[in-house]
């Protein structure tokens, strides 16, 4: 797995997540995220060919419940 991730900062993100207007709602106010700011906070590679997937979002959730060791219920 990713070692240098941060979990408990990825599992804050989470919890504020609002997908009807993909933002996160802070303490401090509303935020959107770009994929630069990925790029800087989770040191992932965001160039190259682009991805897609028509994954449902079950398959989603649990894809990201397993990255930060969550089941989807929680």
């Amino acid at each position: 797995m990713m070692q240098h991730l941060d979990m408990a900062l990825l599992s804050a993100f989470l919890e504020r997540w609002q997908p009807d207007t993909n933002t996160f709602h802070m303490p401090f106010g509303e935020i959107s995220i770009l994929l630069h700011d990925v790029h800087h906070i989770l040191r992932i590679p965001v160039d190259g060919e682009l991805m897609v997937d028509e994954a449902s979002q079950d398959t989603l959730k649990s894809d990201m419940g397993g990255l930060v060791r969550l089941s989807v219920d929680a």
